[in-house]
């Protein structure tokens, strides 16, 4: 889960900004380095294992397992109407029935057995190669926020995070901030 907020200046932010330089000679090293990993650790779709081209992604099959949610949904939680012809704004009977307490979802696929599966290679797998991934879905659905905003990923439970090694909740937050150009702030709720 995560929370996009609109941003206040904050001196501690700004070091998240320092370092390109760095950044760019690590882009470089890991292109340099890419051949000689899929080489030892040949990718692999992280959902049914079969060899893919790069590290990250998803076989063919596999993504044609995915449901993205298309055209028309509800306004508030995304949910498909169907094949009705609603107009831009409606809503669905559930959140005509109780008004939700959120100001709108956003949704990357429809849940079904492929994307719980994807879900938990990447909670549970450790496969955190598909934090990019993942992020390019969710952006692919997500409106595009006006001014600047800050992204701030739901903290995982201390023990959680031990277990895992990784808030994944952090890693998708960060790679939507860096797509977006927005502020990062793991440590905001």
């Amino acid at each position: 889960m995560l929370a996009a907020m609109p941003k206040t200046s904050s001196p501690r932010n700004k070091a998240c900004h320092e370092g390109q330089p760095e950044a760019a000679s690590a882009v470089m090293l890991k292109q340099a380095f890419a051949p000689l990993v899929d080489l030892v650790y040949p990718p692999r779709c992280p959902i049914c294992g079969d060899a893919i081209g790069e590290h990250g992604a998803l076989c063919l099959p596999c993504w044609n397992e995915l449901v993205i949610p298309g055209e028309p949904v509800c306004a508030s939680c995304q949910r498909p109407f169907g094949n009705a012809d609603m107009p831009a704004g409606s809503l669905c009977a559930v959140c005509l029935a109780e008004q939700p307490r959120h100001a709108g979802i956003s949704a990357a696929t429809l849940y079904n057995d492929t994307s719980r599966k994807l879900v938990l290679a990447f909670k549970y797998g450790n496969k955190i190669a598909l934090s990019r991934m993942l992020a390019k879905m969710i952006l692919a659905r997500l409106p595009e926020l006006e001014s600047e905003w800050l992204v701030v990923p739901v903290p995982l439970h201390f023990r959680r995070q031990w277990q895992r090694g990784f808030n994944q909740s952090a890693l998708l937050a960060r790679e939507i901030a860096k797509a977006r150009g927005h502020e990062l702030l793991v440590d905001g709720l």
